[in-house]
């Protein structure tokens, strides 16, 4: 058939049914969580949404944080040994270990966190001290799914993955629903029906990955397995810890600098940054894994294909940011229409953000991780960082996202140059056995 061996074909059949699964499934849980975030953007006022968007904020450098890069880390460890339940099971006891240990500084840091800021946005104790225990809450289960979840992505079984995910999301929107026709939809409550949807994701991905983990005899050693975690993941965490605050940046700068309005306009500009969900979530759950099974001789011609699709893909995603930003800000509702510039750097910056992620799962499949990491990639974000400080107007949302784009753009330069460097010594091994 057109030449093809039967293996081929195999191969084409089983790669094309995983795309479809994860575009269905993928796109399924995209669509209600856009659903969601739009439903909020609308029925909450700008100051209730200036609220959340500060939480939401402080919620995604905790999950990136807490979550230490293990779950690539541990995709790449574990690899084509997925079979080996023993082993599997050592890596994630090995994993769990390390997070309850982050865990317990990070809930000490978010106390101090949610109680600085109950003074500037007039939080009450008791509002405060809700805000702290759900996102303490969400955060652990967060971390929970991802040290479960390489287990199911190794085996491709990514059914289970989004029938739990849609499922979870369909609950929280039912929830929301609710809750409107109520009359209590105000903040509080959407951050409480976050924190369940965080819950199930958490609990139905350990059911699912259960039989492929061998339970390790409480007591037993798992030193050998945090050392080989901690080799992964420690030289990537000082650049982590920007990456952090860099991916939360505007709404940090916004929350200091600028008005309440201007807040709740960076928070509902960036719900936009969920059209591009499908394509962020392509990195964890399929190039890593496809990279991290990919024999040293394919590794070259892959690599560039990956490259070429994500210019292409930044280019027209840039463009349509550009021409037609007009449906997208129908979406956000009133209060938002005269943000259309604006609404081309967040599609502009969202897409680069989505090759950077790209890139670092293919260097994190092939263990391209060294211990001069950091030192490549923190100057040359330190420094956009350092001279939009400087040099622009962080009152005003244009100028804000232009800095976030400008970091945006250090990063997949210097994520680029690290992939060439570890391509480049892969073929020296490779020449070097023959």
């Amino acid at each position: 058939m057109l030449g093809f061996s039967s293996d081929a074909i195999s191969r084409m059949k089983r790669q094309s049914r995983l795309l479809t699964t994860y575009v269905i499934g993928q796109g399924g849980a995209q669509f209600l969580q856009l659903v969601t975030g739009f439903i909020v953007i609308r029925w909450l006022s700008k100051e209730a949404y200036a609220d959340y968007t500060i939480i939401n904020a402080i919620l995604g450098m905790g999950s990136m944080l807490f979550g230490l890069g293990i779950s690539q880390c541990l995709t790449g460890l574990i690899g084509k040994n997925i079979t080996d339940s023993v082993l599997v099971g050592r890596f994630v006891y090995a994993a769990y270990s390390l997070r309850n240990r982050v865990m317990v500084v990070g809930i000490v840091l978010l106390m101090i966190t949610f109680f600085a800021l109950s003074k500037k946005f007039e939080w009450s104790f008791w509002v405060a001290l809700f805000y702290f225990l759900c996102v303490s809450l969400t955060l652990f289960f967060n971390a929970w799914e991802t040290v479960n979840k390489p287990v199911l992505l190794l085996e491709y079984r990514l059914r289970e993955i989004y029938t739990l995910s849609c499922g979870a999301c369909f609950a929280r929107l039912l929830f929301l629903f609710v809750a409107a026709l109520a009359g209590v939809l105000i903040t509080p409550v959407v951050v409480f029906f976050n924190m369940l949807q965080a819950a199930i994701n958490a609990v139905g991905m350990g059911i699912f990955s259960r039989s492929r983990i061998t339970p390790v005899p409480k007591g037993e050693c798992l030193s050998r397995e945090r050392r080989e975690i901690l080799r992964l993941t420690l030289p990537k965490l000082p650049n982590l810890i920007v990456i952090t605050f860099s991916s939360q940046l505007i709404f940090i700068l916004a929350g200091i600098f600028a008005t309440t309005t201007t807040l709740a306009e960076a928070g509902a500009l960036s719900r936009l940054a969920m059209f591009f969900v499908i394509f962020k979530r392509m990195g964890g759950t399929l190039i890593t894994p496809y990279f991290a099974k990919t024999e040293r001789q394919d590794l070259l011609k892959r690599v560039v294909v990956l490259i070429v699709s994500l210019i292409g893909f930044v280019c027209l995603a840039g463009s349509l940011g550009y021409f037609f930003p007009d449906p997208l800000l129908f979406l956000l509702g009133p209060g938002y229409e005269d943000l259309q510039f604006e609404t081309f750097l967040v599609v502009l910056d969202t897409a680069i953000s989505v090759a950077v992620g790209a890139l670092i799962s293919v260097c994190n499949a092939r263990k391209y991780v060294y211990s001069w990491h950091s030192l490549v990639v923190l100057p040359p974000r330190i420094l956009m960082l350092v001279l939009g400080v400087i040099y622009l107007d962080l009152g005003n949302l244009t100028q804000l996202l232009m800095l976030g784009l400008s970091i945006a753009i250090t990063q997949v330069i210097t994520q680029f140059g690290i992939l060439v460097y570890g391509i480049c010594q892969t073929r020296k091994e490779a020449r070097s056995e023959l």
